[in-house]
């Protein structure tokens, strides 16, 4: 919904894509700075389901300021039926693959053990922070033209 509705988003809403970009990229590098402290905590397995239940473990991780932040910008970008299919697809086909790494998040955690997970979160945190800020540069150097 977000990829679909993004330039009818920025009209109702009287921003730019550009000035959305900044405030999406700021805000997934505050994201970026708690996955590298460390200070995401991963529910454990012997707490009642109930402490899940509020907030599921994944959402905030896969459907964060970042994931939103370039659906909306994707949205308001691209031009034509073809291209909004295939970018459908794409982000279809990703969802697949984030279900599927979901699914067999125990045997991933299994493999990688504690300190494979703790090396990965640095480098995802670091790969992601690049991203950021290069949201982050783009929105300014295209407001600014």
């Amino acid at each position: 919904m977000l990829f679909i509705f993004g330039q009818e988003i920025f009209k109702l809403l009287g921003i730019s894509v550009d000035a959305f970009r900044i405030g999406a990229g700021a805000l997934l590098f505050l994201s970026v700075i708690s996955l590298v402290d460390g200070k995401i905590q991963v529910p454990d397995a012997k707490k009642s389901i109930l402490d899940l239940a509020v907030v599921p473990l994944a959402i905030p991780i896969t459907l964060g300021p970042g994931s939103v932040g370039t659906l909306i910008v994707m949205g308001g970008e691209i031009q034509g039926i073809g291209s909004k299919l295939l970018t459908l697809t794409a982000i279809s086909l990703s969802c697949l693959c984030v279900g599927v790494l979901l699914y067999m998040s125990d045997q991933v955690k299994h493999v990688l053990g504690r300190n494979g997970i703790a090396m990965l979160s640095k480098i995802t945190g670091l790969v992601l922070a690049s991203l950021s800020c290069q949201m982050i540069f783009q929105g300014i150097r295209y407001f600014l033209k």
